[in-house]
């Protein structure tokens, strides 16, 4: 997963708080206990908001233990434990680790993932056999998410809809009823679509840079294949001028070389001097003409040099124009997200730590949409003075942890 769900901090209270530490703790030990002291390195806020929404939706209380961590070794923090939710989040969590890390192997032959993913490989195995369905809808809407990136799809939403499908499908725990189901798959259906849209947003200026799939590059940038292959580079390698530059003449040092003409005009005046002076005219005229050489690889790097700069400059001005062209889309299509999200959770009947939840989706969701927007990167400030409201859900029991 991505990280992206986590709650307002500074609207919550100190026992929401310690109740949100206590299940992303929970998360991470549990990893720790079922797959191995690596793959608690894995651990994300959605694995932790998963939990707890599963867990806030059956009546069966927290176990909660106050325990010391690697991390934090001389206080105990409290810890949920022995809970299903907390478990399957964990699961979960793992599995969108191992095809993210595989992914990174096979899309950029990173040998830390290809090391990692090696690691938890067997592990993996226990996880599809405990929830082989989990395992299998997931590898498949990975696979067709893959398919819309090798093809370059260019519509949101259907570049959107392969994790969407996926969240729908792992945001229920197992022990979910019917209706509960069928609410937190459409919840997880809009999550999703959120995410995917974020992190589409968000990645637009690097997406550019790395030449990775981008669907908002794909959309709005579709005259830029020569920006993003490097094809300009290559041209002016092999003495093609590009159409922002003309690189036939270049000043320096207060005189101007053009082209191969200036090597020339070096060598004839370094040999008329040393006709002139009548003394070791060949061995100068051989030093003249390694000079001459030198010069003329230090003017190609740095030419190279120069292209390359004015390339990256026309990648950032790509990438602010897609940006400002995409935000109208992108803001509504996270804002109908947003509201389908706030709906489905007022359907359910929550147990315990609403306001908790109620912090994340109403609050810390929003928060979130409006730093991607604006451009603001990570905050921790207050949601009072964006154009978000906050909600509250009428039913359900208030009480935290």
């Amino acid at each position: 997963m991505f990280g992206y769900v986590q709650p307002l901090k500074p609207e919550l209270k100190i026992r929401e708080f310690a109740c949100y530490r206590s299940y992303y703790c929970g998360v991470c030990k549990a990893l720790g206990d079922g797959y191995g002291q690596v793959s608690r390195f894995t651990v994300t806020y959605d694995a932790a908001f998963l939990a707890l929404l599963n867990s806030s939706l059956v009546e069966d209380g927290e176990r909660v233990c106050f325990e010391r961590c690697i991390v934090n070794p001389l206080k105990p923090k409290p810890v949920v434990r022995e809970n299903a939710a907390v478990r399957y989040a964990a699961a979960v969590n793992l599995l969108m680790a191992y095809f993210k890390l595989k992914d990174g192997w096979r899309d950029e032959r990173s040998i830390p993932s290809l090391l990692a993913f090696r690691i938890l490989s067997p592990y993996i195995r226990r996880i599809r056999s405990a929830y082989p369905a989990v395992y299998e809808a997931v590898h498949e809407q990975l696979g067709r998410l893959a398919l819309v990136e090798a093809e370059n799809v260019s519509s949101v939403d259907a570049a959107a809809e392969p994790f969407a499908r996926l969240l729908s499908i792992v945001l229920p725990a197992p022990q979910q009823g019917k209706t509960e189901r069928r609410v937190l798959e459409w919840m997880g259906y809009n999550l999703g679509k959120w995410i995917y849209v974020v992190d589409a947003f968000s990645d637009i200026e690097s997406d550019i840079r790395s030449g990775n799939y981008n669907v908002l590059v794909a959309r709005y940038g579709k005259d830029t294949h020569a920006w993003l292959s490097g094809d300009d580079i290559s041209s002016q390698r092999n003495g093609e001028n590009t159409p922002d530059q003309n690189l036939g003449q270049v000043e320096v040092s207060g005189s101007v070389w053009q082209g191969g003409e200036s090597k020339h005009a070096m060598l004839d005046k370094e040999g008329a001097s040393a006709n002139k002076d009548g003394k070791n005219g060949s061995g100068r005229q051989d030093r003249v003409n390694k000079s001459v050489c030198q010069g003329g690889k230090s003017f190609s790097a740095w030419q190279t040099r120069l292209d390359r700069s004015a390339q990256q400059d026309e990648k950032d001005k790509l990438a602010v124009r897609i940006m400002e062209e995409s935000r109208k889309e992108v803001e509504f299509i996270l804002n109908t997200c947003l509201a389908e999200i706030g709906k489905a959770y007022e359907l359910l009947d929550i147990k315990r730590n609403g306001g908790l939840l109620e912090n994340i989706i109403f609050l810390g969701l929003p928060y979130k949409t409006q730093m991607v927007l604006d451009e603001r990167g990570e905050g921790d400030g207050s949601i009072q003075g964006t154009r978000c409201k906050a909600r509250c859900n009428s039913g359900g029991d208030k009480g935290g942890l």
